[in-house]
């Protein structure tokens, strides 16, 4: 072999060797944050407090993520009877018991570490309140894509201990959506995305990959997290760079916090109240929809839940 061969190869050789690190590191990135944020008191009576982590003026929309609340609610107010169209809404309930009912016939009771994920598609008529005295839950609101906003409704009732978890020596995850530490949830969702609960133990750490282009956001409901240096505190939450992937975080003390993600959809959208179309038109026909009783609200101007009867009680 003469030396033009073994300079060829040497030379292509450090080729691709360069190409597999400079694509390693494009491709293996660490996830950082871009923006912390209080989760805003959106209400505070003596029905309870909910606080807004998306859908209020410190947060607002995060494509998909429409709304993402935080709320404490007292017996016996909670969310009476309100339809959607568009759009998925996802409640899990951290302790206390919660109740669904919808119009055409769910009822479900929800206790600590159960969820409900709620497909609205052309329309749903929904009520969710408290059975204990006092509830505490998150709920986030996702669009669904156009080509998805007028399909059949659909009600997912997530017993706690269906959910996929996974566990290791300093963080366990419950796998609402998504994959998260070996596990995959079995959840219907029509949009790809990431919800998981973490809880890390004193000194704990979690790794979390996320897709590069989605949009991701991290709510601390207890302790302290850190991620590449940056701290969340509890009843605080923060985006996170878009085009990384490797997530890290890190608690000295412990803390239970939750991750959404998802693909961006970047489609047109019009918002009104608890409707979510792509323009205007169809946005006011969603309402009229609504109350005159067709196009997927048959029945919903005579629909009234039982359980929202608590609130004249």
């Amino acid at each position: 072999m003469n030396l033009t061969i073994i300079f060829s190869i040497s030379l292509a050789i450090l080729v691709v060797s360069w190409y597999i690190s400079e694509y390693t590191h494009f491709h293996h990135t660490p996830r950082m944050v871009t923006k912390i944020f209080a989760a805003e008191l959106d209400k505070d009576s003596k029905s309870g407090k909910i606080f807004k982590v998306i859908g209020g003026e410190n947060q607002n929309i995060v494509d998909p993520f429409l709304s993402f609340e935080h709320f404490i609610l007292e017996k016996p107010y909670g969310f009476n009877d309100h339809p959607h169209r568009g759009t998925d809404k996802v409640t899990y309930i951290i302790g206390g018991e919660m109740i669904y009912e919808d119009f055409r016939g769910n009822v479900g009771a929800l206790s600590a570490g159960d969820a409900m994920w709620m497909t609205s598609g052309k329309g749903m008529v929904h009520a969710e309140m408290p059975l204990s005295d006092t509830v505490e839950g998150v709920r986030v609101e996702i669009l669904l894509k156009n080509d998805f906003r007028m399909c059949d409704p659909a009600y997912q009732y997530l017993k706690s201990d269906e959910i996929a978890t996974a566990e290791d020596s300093y963080a366990r995850v419950k796998v609402i959506a998504g994959e998260s530490m070996g596990r995959a949830s079995h959840t219907i969702t029509r949009t790809p995305g990431l919800f998981l609960i973490f809880d890390l133990g004193k000194g704990g750490e979690a790794f979390q990959e996320i897709p590069q282009g989605w949009n991701a956001v991290i709510y601390v409901l207890q302790g302290r997290i850190e991620i590449q240096g940056d701290e969340i505190k509890a009843r605080h939450g923060a985006v996170l760079s878009q085009w990384d992937n490797d997530l890290t975080v890190k608690s000295k003390k412990g803390a239970t916090f939750i991750l959404i993600a998802a693909e961006p959809m970047d489609e047109m959208m019009v918002q009104f109240g608890p409707y979510v179309m792509p323009n205007y038109p169809l946005v006011e026909k969603a309402h009229r929809d609504f109350k005159n009783g067709q196009d997927g609200f048959e029945g919903a101007p005579e629909w009234k839940s039982t359980i929202g009867k608590q609130l004249n009680q």
